[in-house]
């Protein structure tokens, strides 16, 4: 699907010409660590605060604020549409998203439309992928993934087990040699969830006690992942999933 740029949308409701600019805030978070051989601290690398994105524009009706009726089912469906509570998407690309609440709402009514004036709030500051990519992995072997984006991705696996008999372990690793092992109780399929740090099966029963070891994450660009099998551990099927993100 092509991409449209400039497609400003929030929980479904698409702004159109309502929107007539954007701001972007982001700031940063410093933790302070002594140098090496200095007197003193120094501010090292920190982590992101949420984001926050502020809009304003003019909200008039079908009949450009002439028909008063209209005008009154636009502004009934734009504060539908922004309502406080759980996060929604909010699209300035029609293929990338932020979760963001609605964290402030005002208005300027002139008899003929609405001087409109929005601020969201997102705690997890980063921009997704609208959709996510797969790739399937190689047995007892490394695979290369290539996220992109500007973020790590943490990923999500997919395993059907075919046989696992007792000892029948697999073993996931990244190229600096952090991963997981994990013994599956019995034949079928079984996530790997790196952002929830979970193991669940079909049912969705937690099986995360039988891993030893980290959960994985990918950076952007490549990233080779090995898929060792021992204890006789037969798998039929093995991929990885992520949703690529921007800082």
């Amino acid at each position: 699907m092509a991409v449209t740029y400039l497609a400003l949308s929030y929980n479904g409701y698409s702004y159109g010409e309502t929107i007539e600019e954007v701001t972007e805030e982001l700031g940063f978070r410093h933790r302070m660590s002594k140098a090496a051989n200095r007197d003193g601290a120094f501010a090292a690398p920190g982590l992101h605060d949420p984001r926050r994105l502020s809009a304003s524009g003019v909200l008039v009706g079908a009949g450009r604020g002439q028909d008063a009726a209209s005008l009154r089912a636009a502004w009934d469906a734009f504060k539908g549409a922004h309502q406080p509570g759980a996060a929604a998407p909010l699209h300035l690309d029609s293929d990338r998203y932020l979760n963001a609440q609605v964290e402030h709402l005002s208005f300027k009514f002139d008899g003929l439309s609405y001087q409109v004036q929005l601020s969201f709030l997102a705690y997890d500051p980063y921009w997704y992928a609208g959709q996510p990519t797969s790739a399937p992995l190689a047995q007892n072997a490394a695979t290369t993934v290539t996220p992109a984006g500007t973020a790590t991705s943490p990923p999500l696996f997919t395993f059907t087990v075919s046989s696992a008999p007792p000892g029948g372990l697999l073993t996931l690793t990244n190229a600096q040699d952090v991963g997981l092992s994990f013994a599956p109780p019995g034949a079928g399929t079984y996530l790997i969830d790196c952002a929830a740090e979970a193991i669940t099966d079909q049912n969705g029963t937690d099986q995360t006690a039988s891993m030893t070891g980290d959960f994985v994450s990918l950076v952007a660009g490549p990233n080779a992942l090995t898929l060792s099998l021992s204890g006789g551990l037969a798998l039929t099927a093995q991929s990885v999933t992520w949703t690529d993100r921007w800082a």
